[in-house]
């Protein structure tokens, strides 16, 4: 690629960011989209600490939505705890589940060794008036990261090699 092509491509880069930073909610229309939230679905008021994170269970599975600075939305997270045995083999295959957007639903899974935990992550859009894309977003990324605590519980139960033929 040249350098040109390389400028023009930062520039539209720039330009998508700006749209997006200039459609930002503020803090009290993060509360209000996930007040209306947790109301909609009988989950208790969720509250963002010092750090910008707060977190929610649902179907027992933790859910961490974390503040991001300069850009319209939220991040969520989802953790799962591998088994000590499991988390070396199946990192590896999680970390290449990042190209096949199809199974994660955009969202991208990272992990930190030493740690056994793995991470699924999705950036939530949040825009002035627009609760319900929100909430279809946030539920959407919900809905994923129920499917794949089943898959990764599933995939526990395979043998090594198992997992280089999925």
């Amino acid at each position: 690629m040249t350098d040109t092509n390389t400028e023009i491509i930062a520039q539209r880069v720039e330009a998508a960011l700006h749209a997006l930073r200039s459609q930002d909610v503020d803090a009290d229309g993060i509360r209000a989209a996930m007040d209306a939230f947790t109301e909609r679905h009988g989950l208790p008021a969720i509250r963002f600490d010092a750090h910008g994170a707060a977190a929610l269970s649902v179907k027992g599975l933790s859910i961490v939505l974390t503040q991001t600075p300069n850009y319209p939305g939220l991040v969520a997270s989802a953790f799962f705890d591998l088994e000590e045995e499991d988390s070396d083999r199946l990192a590896p295959f999680l970390l290449r589940q990042n190209m096949n957007w199809a199974e994660t639903g955009g969202a991208i899974f990272t992990r930190l060794p030493p740690a056994r935990e793995v991470q699924l992550s999705q950036q939530i859009v949040i825009r002035a008036g627009d609760g319900a894309g929100f909430e279809d977003d946030l539920m959407s990324f919900v809905r994923i990261a129920l499917r794949w605590r089943t898959t990764l519980s599933e995939l526990s139960e395979l043998p090594d090699t198992g997992l280089d033929d999925i």
